[in-house]
């Protein structure tokens, strides 16, 4: 490029939600809405070795909504992959990520304890959970806290995938 530079200005990419499990396709790539508060899911590790994800504010980003689609050049980080069986994985940091009773797990091999049941109800909330010593545990948004979390409260995300151009 003119100048030496080879730093594109990256382009902006469309996510729509998800109004039914059905529509869910392994292989694709989504991201987690927290639509009353327009903030999306951004997995960091607590630690390079971590096995949780952040619970801290530094894990919401704010975005703009507007009929169901976000748009956006800045959320590549924030997406998940949904692997068959409900395996959710993140590739910026090469974990699976899962509701766990200590936080949001991060592992980095796939097992069956790691696996999440994801259904969406007629309103478009987006149910992943976990059972763990006979307790559900959802990933939610903390609206108290200001942050993505895993709790045994009820979930209260949304789902959006992601729009190949």
């Amino acid at each position: 490029t003119p100048g030496g530079g080879d730093d594109p200005t990256p382009s902006t990419t469309q996510y729509v939600k998800v109004s039914s499990s059905s529509d869910l396709v392994a292989g694709d790539k989504y991201i987690l809405v927290y639509e009353d508060g327009s903030k999306v899911f951004k997995p960091i590790l607590s630690s390079s070795s971590s096995t949780t994800f952040s619970a801290s504010t530094s894990n919401a980003l704010s975005v703009t909504i507007s009929d169901g689609t976000i748009s956006s050049s800045e959320l590549a980080d924030c997406q998940i992959t949904l692997e068959e069986g409900y395996y959710l994985y993140v590739e910026s940091v090469s974990r699976y990520l899962y509701p766990s009773a200590s936080g949001i797990g991060a592992e980095e091999t796939k097992s069956d304890s790691h696996n999440s049941t994801i259904s969406i109800d007629s309103s478009g909330i987006v149910s992943i959970s976990r059972t763990s010593n006979n307790r559900s545990y959802y990933l939610r948004y903390s609206s108290s806290s200001s942050y993505f979390q895993s709790s045994s409260s009820s979930a209260n995300l949304a789902i959006y995938k992601l729009v190949e151009e």
